[in-house]
């Protein structure tokens, strides 16, 4: 293929990338707000065009696969993973299949005329519309979930696409970091994140960084598919309250109350981050904090009184078997029938980010690797309303 003819393609292509992203900012409902930005299209597609031995190739291909976790996936066997495929001269009137679950999470964008889509309880297609001539390019970004998959610490992400022909240059791109937050998204913990470590790479990439979390693979032969393993620091801790003390025991309205809980790591790897613990006193009758983002009772009644520490909230990483003991104390507010309670791990974190300012994920059971033994209460205690006493006045 002319140089000159592939490099017009290729910002054709990229114009077309920013238009799926910018329709995709206004129109996919379960894609992250903070997701990563478009990976330019690999420079590498011009060495295949070089190093392809027909003279009839024309159909090149470029995927990208970026691993695209938020809070909520973090104890979950399966990760979303966005996808970003641009597919150059397409013959018209064809379709590009895509996973399943794809169908609620797409965005398209063709040269020439309008790509529809149309989903099946196997698959989601687009198809292209009937063109003399080849599509210039066609870009297609999705979410799946078929792609990645979580065992214990160990997270495999694959990448790849096929073609029916021996000669169609292709790229793959896995980047398999976390997602980073936004600029000036406010650093809680005042220490740097960790990454996740790569562990194996198959096939041999032809590019590969460390640093930036990303590998590359190219070739031309009935198309490419890639695999990482990589593991995740933060897995593997375990952060559990094994003594919650309250003293005085029953104490009077309007008194001050102590209370004192114990942190000890029972994980195997030392906690990948700075962590919080919580102080809940809710009715007895209200049912116990239900995950690290539920303060119903705790930060939002009784404000910074309800973080162990007080000032110094923010409690350092314990490595394995390490004990810390926090204390904090608050003034009962209101007569009645309370229970006390303290979490260990609470959050501070952004639904919508990889959590590196929130609880640390841990669990080595099995899906949906539930945090357990994070909340410990006490007894229930009655608080008795103030008397007042009025004197005693006697007719005469």
């Amino acid at each position: 293929m002319d140089k000159k003819k592939l490099t017009t393609l290729m910002l054709i292509s990229t114009a077309g990338l920013l238009l799926t992203w910018w329709s995709l900012q206004a129109g996919a409902s379960q894609a992250s707000p903070s997701t990563p930005t478009s990976t330019p299209i690999p420079s590498l597609v011009d060495d295949l065009v070089d190093r392809a031995q027909s003279p009839q190739v024309s159909v090149q291909r470029a995927q990208t696969v970026t691993l695209d976790p938020v809070l909520a996936d973090l104890m979950q066997a399966t990760w979303p993973v966005r996808v970003d495929d641009t597919i150059y001269n397409k013959p018209g009137g064809t379709s590009i299949q895509l996973p399943v679950d794809a169908c609620d999470n797409v965005v398209w964008s063709v040269a020439v005329g309008i790509a529809t889509k149309w989903c099946v309880a196997s698959a989601t297609f687009i198809g292209l519309p009937p063109t003399p001539d080849p599509q210039p390019w066609v870009a297609v970004t999705y979410w799946t979930r078929t792609r990645a998959r979580r065992d214990r610490d160990l997270i495999q992400v694959t990448a790849g696409a096929s073609s029916n022909q021996m000669y169609t240059p292709i790229t793959v791109t896995l980047i398999y970091t976390r997602q980073k937050p936004p600029e000036g998204y406010p650093d809680y913990w005042g220490v740097p994140p960790t990454f996740p470590i790569l562990r194996n790479v198959s096939p041999s990439p032809n590019d590969r960084s460390d640093e930036e979390g990303r590998v590359r693979w190219a070739g031309t032969a009935y198309g490419i598919t890639g695999t990482v393993i990589i593991s995740e620091p933060l897995f593997g801790s375990d952060l559990t309250i094994t003594q919650f003390l309250m003293s005085p025991a029953t104490p009077k309205f309007g008194e001050r109350a102590f209370f004192t809980a114990t942190i000890q790591n029972i994980g195997v790897m030392t906690a990948g981050r700075w962590y919080i613990t919580e102080l809940y006193v809710k009715p007895a009758s209200a049912p116990p904090p239900q995950n690290a983002e539920d303060h119903e009772g705790g930060w939002k009644v009784y404000g910074l009184d309800a973080l162990f520490g007080g000032q110094n909230f923010k409690q350092p990483p314990l490595g394995p078997g390490q004990i810390h003991i926090v204390t904090t104390t608050i003034k009962i507010p209101l007569p009645g029938t309370f229970k006390a309670y303290a979490q260990v791990d609470t959050s501070y974190s952004d639904e919508n980010l990889y959590a590196w300012w929130g609880s640390n994920p841990e669990g080595y059971g099995t899906p949906p690797y539930p945090e357990e033994r994070n909340v410990l209460g006490a007894e229930p205690f009655t608080v008795k309303g103030s008397v007042t006493y009025l004197p005693i006045i006697r007719k005469k």
